[in-house]
């Protein structure tokens, strides 16, 4: 082991005490000390973001929150747990109005081709929208407007085009829905190659897809649908590989989860 990176495990290993560690080998000088979080927080996209995902229902005030993670190619996400998720969104917007938040959050998963840029032109038209969350919703519902037919197509699709081709696609699929989008002001979200973070990217689509996914990880999200109540993490039911949360109807997720938190019962 060298002595340089020896001494960078011995500040690791003393850092919670305190105790800098000072290098007397070949005169070298004292080792930098390692970040901390108060450090870097600044430096890492999604940490300089102060509110992730998109209210389905309710408001960012509610006193419950359920979040909920989506890959817009996610058969299960799209076909069970999205109607279940607007039934829950429409009867407690009747029910018990104001005491529940729902958010959708984007979590592209790097197995489902093509995920991450129709996850990119979804916010490319909500921030060229004037970032109007209903905004977001419209264009989910296009991508999964035939599920799961529509979104084997958008791979299918996808399966022989480069990148800017994708985007051409996805700009003559969503922006009709959108007559105040321009096409070259979308195309311009979605090719802009963004090599060097500037504080001015995070407002770019680029950089809210990546930071909504950096942001799910921190939450302990490998898979989807992914569901969370409070910031209390939703565990699956069973052993299966396949979501069995997602298939239980609105009845099951009201008595066995959310009525008991927003009812105090």
């Amino acid at each position: 082991m060298q002595f340089p990176l020896l001494l960078v495990v011995l500040q690791m290993l003393v850092f919670a005490s305190g105790i800098s560690v000072t290098s007397s080998v070949r005169g070298k000088q004292q080792l930098p000390p390692i970040p901390t979080p108060s450090s870097y927080n600044a430096s890492v996209p999604f940490m300089s973001i102060t509110q992730h995902g998109y209210t389905l229902s309710g408001d960012r005030s509610s006193p419950n929150r359920m979040d909920f993670f989506i890959d817009p190619f996610c058969e299960e996400s799209a076909l069970g747990a999205w109607p279940t998720v607007l039934n829950l969104s429409n009867h407690y917007e009747k029910t018990a109005p104001g005491l529940l938040e729902i958010r959708v959050h984007l979590f592209p998963l790097a197995y489902t081709f093509g995920s991450f840029q129709t996850s990119q032109a979804i916010v490319a038209v909500y921030k060229l929208s004037g970032l109007k969350d209903a905004t977001f919703f419209k264009a989910l519902s296009h991508i999964w407007r035939n599920p799961p037919f529509g979104i084997f197509e958008y791979q299918d699709t996808f399966a022989n085009m480069s990148k800017p081709e994708m985007s051409q696609f996805l700009a003559d699929d969503l922006l009709p829905l959108f007559p105040s989008v321009s096409r070259t002001d979308f195309l311009r979200e979605m090719n802009t190659q963004h090599l060097h973070f500037e504080e001015t990217d995070l407002k770019a689509s680029y950089w809210m897809t990546k930071s909504a996914w950096k942001y799910a990880t921190t939450k302990g999200v490998f898979g989807t649908p992914t569901y969370f109540l409070n910031d209390v993490f939703i565990p699956e039911i069973g052993q299966s590989v396949h979501s069995q949360l997602a298939w239980q109807p609105s009845e099951w997720w009201q008595k066995q989860v959310l009525d008991p938190s927003i009812y105090r019962v």
